[in-house]
């Protein structure tokens, strides 16, 4: 033992020894050392029994074994490796074979632990884009819903009003609301809204761009924008006590933005890139949708007034038709009283 301590140690390993078999488990369990060199014959208990422990314990289970023993028989050999055993010695040995038998096993471990880690790594990717791949899917089917509700309605309350409900719901967020700016562009009307108890309501209000002049400024040139903003700024509208992520997508027809949907998370929550994308194709579905509603409301107001000009031009007429035949019975009537 001190013969094989010595020369491991010479060759740069660390070792640790164990006079019988119950120090050797003790130790094992205590500090896992990286392998194990095992005698067959112990004081207390034979290097089977030992060896069986070391992979009954989960610490100690994938250290890798080598027996050193005289015994040389098959059946020694074969038990050795049936309960667990990588390799077997026989002494006396020799300092290099024990080297490179040490050297090859270490090696092993080294590229059986090195495979372990990259297949939990591996796994771990899987489960990260399989989750995003999830995300992507519940995002298209969110967006058709969207998509779906604002095209087969024309009426600008119920496709605002949907688009932020679901949204919210969707996205997860504590608040959602849309409105559209004033003609001079330096106020934003809150139209529809969908909140949640964690935030006040702000329905109707009118809100001066001033208050957040450069988030105003980014969403009116036709882009959206993330930002953090303490309490203080939202307390003009809603009465509000923390900090919150908000993102900010313009809605915008042929001439440019006209309005906004707002959505509002705790500020440990940002809004990612996927999510992002999905609020820009619902404000442009929500865009075509009230260009299509309004089109269908200028239409309809074209309509009426046709039918009542229809209607007056039935009245003109009636009147002069009526006019034209009273004097002619009034001459029929004098003529036969003539």
């Amino acid at each position: 033992l001190r013969v094989l301590s010595n020369m491991l140690e010479d060759n740069g390993y660390e070792v640790r020894k164990a006079l019988n078999g119950k120090l050797g488990l003790r130790a094992a369990q205590a500090s896992p050392p990286d392998l194990i060199l095992l005698d067959i014959r112990l004081g207390d208990m034979d290097g089977y029994e030992v060896c069986q422990l070391l992979k009954t314990h989960q610490q100690t289970s994938e250290i890798p074994v080598i027996f050193l023993s005289a015994l040389n028989e098959i059946t020694d050999k074969v038990k050795a490796f049936q309960v667990g055993g990588v390799d077997y010695i026989t002494k006396p040995f020799q300092i290099e074979e024990v080297l490179v038998r040490v050297q090859t096993h270490l090696k092993l471990c080294r590229l059986q632990n090195q495979l372990l880690e990259w297949n939990v790594e591996l796994e771990n990717q899987v489960q990260i884009h399989t989750a995003r791949l999830r995300k992507a899917l519940d995002y298209e089917a969110l967006l058709k819903r969207i998509t779906d509700k604002v095209r087969d309605s024309l009426d600008e309350e119920q496709i605002l009003q949907a688009a932020v409900n679901e949204l919210a719901v969707g996205l997860e967020a504590v608040g959602c609301d849309t409105g559209e700016y004033t003609a001079d562009r330096q106020s934003f009307h809150i139209r529809y809204e969908y909140i949640t108890n964690e935030i006040p309501a702000a329905k109707g209000q009118v809100v001066s761009v001033h208050d957040l002049p450069d988030v105003h400024e980014v969403v009116l040139q036709g882009k959206e924008v993330q930002f953090c903003v303490w309490a203080s700024a939202l307390l003009l509208v809603r009465n509000v006590e923390q900090k919150y992520a908000i993102l900010s997508c313009p809605l915008m027809d042929e001439r440019g933005t006209f309005g906004a949907i707002w959505l509002f998370r705790h500020r440990a929550q940002s809004f990612n890139e996927p999510e992002v994308r999905l609020v820009q194709q619902v404000a442009t579905q929500c865009a075509i949708a009230l260009r299509q509603s309004r089109l269908y409301q200028a239409v309809q107001a074209q309509v009426k007034e046709l039918e009542e000009m229809n209607r007056l031009k039935d009245d003109f007429l009636s009147t002069v038709s009526h006019e034209l035949r009273t004097p002619m019975s009034n001459i029929k009537m004098a003529t036969q009283m003539l």
